[in-house]
């Protein structure tokens, strides 16, 4: 019930609700905990923000969506066959995932060998069982699109992740306990988001360039799940043996309201992800109107075809790539400058209200034209 994911639903509460004629709750759980549940009619929409952790594990027998959304689609005292159900898929898994061993996990690296086996009957349950039973899916890139279509869902509509409203960074006090510039990694340290990749990065720079002339690499962010906890001993081998005691900083969980300082007091944020559905750390950063490094992933390109400038990419998965571009920025203000117009630019199209009126565009399609015409009465 906190983190990204319930910023995200509040934040898109919030704007539609500045707007007349919308009433919205956002529930944890079960429907039964509403607010609304004595409204004259049924809810018109469910809109579900789903990631599959949130429904336990999407492991087959242990992912709890299926079973919940038919438990809550049986209440007719809320819902009627007029209601409509969608989601927003937060990740979606393609027909190529597979779970991936690492040298981190130990014995967990067995029972992920394992678990490939289950493989077909796991993507039934991740696609047809998931995004198949409803009315349409909200997911944030257009690569994401045919996925869900193949599920059998056939309203699916590519509405890009919010950017947070930006704030007059003059106006900010300094936070005295960020004030060193530095390179920033923002997000919760695990695998996938490759802070390793980062410091090897840093090892190579220490390696060709005086220590004294090489910025600060701060890691912004905590373990989040057990199994990411020997990942985090591993960077701080990896900081040890590289020599890198003095030239990096791990903050651990940073609250909400250090979110701005972190941001703030950043030459360059880095953004070395081995994987992503769409990065909420990199909609911070655009908010802050940060120059950003990030991986070439296909997602990552996408935001550049969006948007021209608002990333500059690196060779995904390569240390001695992310080096090279590390230096080239830190040397070349305009190109920095460009990207941080180009981070402002890409804010601007995807404000908060404007992504908040592209879903209510998507549930007036959903709900039909007799609705709409109401609606707007």
């Amino acid at each position: 019930t906190r983190g990204g994911i319930r910023t995200y639903a509040e934040s898109i509460q919030d704007a539609l609700m500045a707007l007349p004629g919308i009433e919205i709750e956002i529930l944890f759980g079960d429907i039964a905990n509403s607010r609304l549940a004595a409204a004259s009619r049924p809810f018109d929409i469910v809109h579900i923000q789903h990631e599959y952790g949130l429904f336990r594990s999407k492991v087959p027998g242990l992912y709890t969506f299926p079973r919940w959304l038919k438990r809550q689609r049986s209440r007719r005292d809320y819902f009627s066959a007029k209601t409509k159900w969608i989601a927003t898929a937060h990740t979606v898994l393609g027909p190529d995932y597979r779970w991936k061993a690492s040298r981190d996990n130990g014995p967990r690296d067995i029972s992920r060998i394992a678990l490939n086996v289950l493989l077909p009957l796991a993507r039934r349950y991740w696609s047809q069982y998931t995004w198949g039973v409803l009315d349409g899916v909200i997911v944030h890139s257009d690569l994401q699109i045919g996925a869900v279509k193949a599920s059998g869902c056939a309203v699916v509509r590519c509405i890009p992740h919010y950017v947070p409203e930006s704030v007059d960074r003059r106006s900010l006090p300094i936070d005295r306990a960020d004030i060193k510039p530095a390179v920033t990694v923002f997000g919760y340290i695990s695998p996938e988001k490759g802070q390793d990749l980062a410091l090897s990065a840093w090892g190579i720079l220490a390696k060709r360039t005086d220590l004294s002339e090489i910025p600060i690499l701060r890691l912004a962010g905590g373990s989040r799940r057990n199994e990411d906890i020997s990942y985090l001993y591993r960077c701080k081998k990896m900081i040890r043996e590289l020599g890198l005691a003095e030239l990096v900083d791990i903050t651990g969980y940073v609250p909400a309201t250090r979110v701005d300082a972190i941001y703030r007091n950043a030459f360059l944020v880095v953004a070395p992800f081995r994987e992503t559905s769409g990065s909420g750390s990199l909609a911070q950063a655009f908010a802050q109107g940060s120059a950003v490094l990030a991986s070439d992933l296909e997602l990552n390109r996408e935001l550049t075809l969006r948007v021209p400038n608002a990333l500059e990419l690196f060779r995904a998965g390569s240390a001695e790539d992310l080096a090279e571009k590390v230096v080239f920025l830190l040397s070349n203000s305009a190109r920095r400058e460009e990207l941080k117009s180009g981070a402002n630019a890409y804010a601007r199209v995807h404000s908060p209200s404007k992504i908040a009126m592209q879903h209510l565009d998507f549930y007036m399609d959903l709900l039909g034209p007799e609705f709409k015409a109401e609606a707007l009465e």
